[in-house]
């Protein structure tokens, strides 16, 4: 039988239903999903845990959040959370079933944040609620937006706004309102509103998101293996999902530096494959994630860990990014494509 209850990842309402062997949830916050039972009692058995990494960590439960809304948002798929040694029979029972996410809890709770980057993936959350009514509404701060922005718990988001404000991309509604006085209990009862230079700041972030092109950043000249091979599944993900994605060539005749960066400049987001970790990928990388771009890390699975001398271990400052790895070229073509969907979307779909 429903019943009112809270959402498992955010704390916000919802209704929640239970036959024994699962837990269902339709979350105000971020949509619904279904937990099962294993799921529930690991993360039962891990609340009572003190100290370390556990699954449900502040973060952990962010990082879930931000999944659910990911799907429910872009495809309406209602989400599976299943624990590592039940994923493979999870995904064999629902292989024909198009509208069911199977996920595993540990891994997601376990995927790497860019901690710099919430505050700027709260501000665009908050103009895309704001572009459906008018620009210079008040508003309150939901649990959605905090979900999306993976914030893991209020005393963060207060130090996110607190940031935003003091960047003027956002002010409170009373100009006497001290924001330094705030704290994580109080601050969900004022009213904010994003300023000039908040919308100044989406506007430069922006200014590509209607195009479909993608700029791809990889090594050209593999030792193993055929890069060809790699940009060719790359560019058909991107084709999947409405996008024309293409390299600069280093036969270029223009300044090839120039080159590039206008052409990051002219795309709606970036594909690194940092196999061999090569620099002019991390530069072009960089470039783009200053830009404001979202910018997609692959790497071949072999060339995660390994000698550094060898070119195989990926650079510490991207294994705190959010990366993904693949065996072999079809592998990376499904997955790409369906990362691209639920973050970018297709092209051309509302």
């Amino acid at each position: 039988m429903a019943e009112a209850g809270s959402c498992w990842f955010t704390g916000a309402s919802a209704i929640y239903d239970s036959n024994g062997d699962h837990v269902f949830v339709r979350s105000d916050a971020v949509g619904k999903y279904e937990l099962s039972f294993e799921v529930a009692l690991l993360r039962s058995q891990e609340k009572e845990k003190n100290g370390g990494y556990t699954p449900t960590s502040d973060q952990g439960k962010a990082n879930c959040a931000r999944k659910c809304m990911e799907l429910n948002r872009n495809s309406g798929t209602w989400v599976v959370w299943v624990i590592e040694e039940e994923l493979e029979s999870y995904k064999k029972k629902y292989e024909n079933s198009p509208n069911i996410a199977v996920c595993c809890y540990e891994r997601v709770c376990d995927e790497p944040v860019n901690h710099s980057e919430k505050p700027y993936v709260l501000l665009e959350y908050l103009a895309q609620q704001l572009s459906k009514t008018s620009a210079y509404d008040r508003f309150f701060i939901q649990d959605q937006d905090r979900a999306w922005a993976r914030i893991a718990n209020d005393e963060e988001l207060l130090q996110i706004l607190q940031y935003l404000f003091n960047k003027k991309l956002i002010k409170t509604r009373r100009s006497d309102v001290p924001v330094s006085a705030l704290t994580a209990f109080n601050f969900h009862n004022v009213e904010w509103q994003m300023t000039v230079d908040g919308w100044a700041h989406i506007s430069k972030q922006n200014i590509s998101q209607n195009t479909n092109k993608v700029f791809i950043a990889t090594q050209f000249k593999w030792t193993e293996g055929n890069s060809q091979d790699a940009i060719d599944a790359i560019k058909n993900a991107c084709k999947d999902c409405g996008y024309d994605a293409n390299v600069v060539s280093q036969a270029h005749t223009d300044n090839i530096t120039n080159k590039i960066m206008s052409e990051i400049k002219d795309s709606k987001f970036v594909v690194a494959e940092l196999t061999y970790n090569n620099r002019g990928v991390y530069f072009e990388s960089g470039y783009a994630r200053g830009l404001g771009k979202p910018v997609f890390h692959l790497i071949k699975s072999d060339h995660v860990d390994g000698d550094d001398k060898e070119g195989k271990r990926i650079h510490f400052d991207i294994q705190q990014i959010m990366y993904r790895q693949w065996d072999n070229y079809e592998q990376l073509r499904e997955m790409l494509r369906d990362w691209i969907k639920v973050t970018a979307g297709v092209y051309g779909e509302k």
